[in-house]
């Protein structure tokens, strides 16, 4: 006779992930069927014999079996991927090893986009290789994160830019032949895929939003970076060869300040200024005190 405790403490040698009772529903269709349904025949055969149970063990068993009945383990109400075949490997089939690769090479596109987009816009060869110097560095996924901010600040840097161009550039750098190349190109479903991806990680725009008359601004989650608190929010869409985070030129009560779109309204510079203008060249920032001007650099601190 199976024991409640061997039914709910399977053998150490199946790879359970799990505690005996998850919260989540979900998780009981990674359970092997086959415990379950040794679990169910030991519940109905030890009621018809009428031996005793354990309390606990008869209400895990009430909680499972009502849980049990809003999940279907058949897939009748959680939607399963179709089993892959010869027939349809090529529709359903997602090649790990592939989009780690095309991603990388995507990835080098869009920094070669931001080279050339730095050099159009008169930045001297040392910024160029200084940003590069500062993404190379970076892992993949960092790199990705460090390109999408840079656009999101300087959204002309990709004007013009044809994404199925660069997602074609990708997969002729990923592939071996020109016959594979050609077939990854001619594949509509990859292509959508590829390319919705390469839009979800490097366009993340933030979004400026008023609320009663102030300002704020949201991040392309719709997480809030500023708080709509400001009378005046001017982004700096200004090229950085570092990667820093660039502080915003904000008005709170009359005055103007730096403050960091950080989700935390970080203060940069005070709010004493009666003006504050952005410059081509570092020190970015030059503010106005009555008939004073004064030079800031990305610190708030003054030059």
């Amino acid at each position: 006779m199976l024991s409640p405790h061997s039914l709910w403490y399977p053998p150490c040698h199946y790879n359970y992930r799990y505690s005996i009772c998850p919260s989540n529903t979900s998780k009981w269709l990674d359970y092997p069927l086959h415990l379950l349904a040794k679990m169910l025949s030991f519940i109905f055969k030890s009621k018809a014999e009428n031996k005793d149970i354990s309390k606990s063990f008869k209400l895990k068993s009430f909680k499972f079996l009502v849980e049990l009945s809003k999940v279907s383990i058949f897939g009748k109400n959680k939607r399963e991927k179709p089993m892959i075949t010869q027939d349809n490997f090529n529709q359903e089939y997602a090649d790990p090893i592939e989009e780690q690769q095309i991603r990388h090479f995507v990835c080098m596109e869009m920094g070669r986009q931001i080279h050339r987009y730095i050099k159009a816009m008169h930045g001297s060869k040392q910024q160029m290789l200084r940003f590069e110097e500062h993404l190379k560095d970076l892992p993949m996924k960092e790199k990705e994160a460090a390109i999408a901010r840079y656009i999101d600040l300087n959204r002309k840097a990709i004007k013009g830019l044809d994404m199925k161009i660069v997602l074609a550039r990708a997969m002729a750098n990923y592939s071996d032949t020109f016959d594979y190349l050609v077939t990854l190109v001619n594949d509509k479903r990859k292509m959508v895929k590829y390319l919705n991806l390469i839009r979800e990680i490097y366009i993340q725009y933030h979004e400026v939003i008023e609320r009663k008359g102030k300002f704020g601004i949201l991040d392309h989650r719709g997480r809030t970076l500023v708080e709509p608190k400001y009378e005046f929010l001017r982004t700096c869409y200004v090229y950085v060869d570092d990667l820093r985070t660039m502080p915003l030129i904000a008005q709170l009560d009359g005055k103007i300040g730096l403050i960091l779109p950080d989700g935390k309204d970080t203060i940069v510079a005070p709010f004493i200024y009666d003006s504050i203008t952005l410059r081509d060249e570092p020190p970015y920032f030059e503010a106005k005190k009555g008939s004073k001007k004064i030079l800031l650099n990305t610190d708030g601190e003054e030059q």
